[in-house]
């Protein structure tokens, strides 16, 4: 399953967290936290935390097959 990670970065960001809040308060490294915006790590567990501290639904997050790399800037190219 792919996920919208700018959607989780403009949370983050419209929250004023840093990454290393933001995993503090996930309970996760932030170079997982780091991993999961960017795009190169997207395990369901991981993001569900993610969406629920920056109160954002998983609905808004799934992507499509047919949605080519949306929201994940580091599969660009592919």
């Amino acid at each position: 399953m792919r996920y919208d990670t700018t959607t989780l970065t403009e949370a983050q960001l419209r929250r004023g967290l840093s990454i290393t809040e933001l995993a503090r308060r996930c309970e996760l490294s932030p170079s997982t936290i780091s991993a999961t915006l960017r795009g190169l790590t997207a395990h369901p567990p991981t993001v569900r935390r993610i969406a629920y501290e920056l109160g954002v639904p998983m609905d808004d997050l799934i992507l499509s097959s047919e949605t080519p790399h949306a929201g994940n800037p580091a599969l660009d190219g592919e």
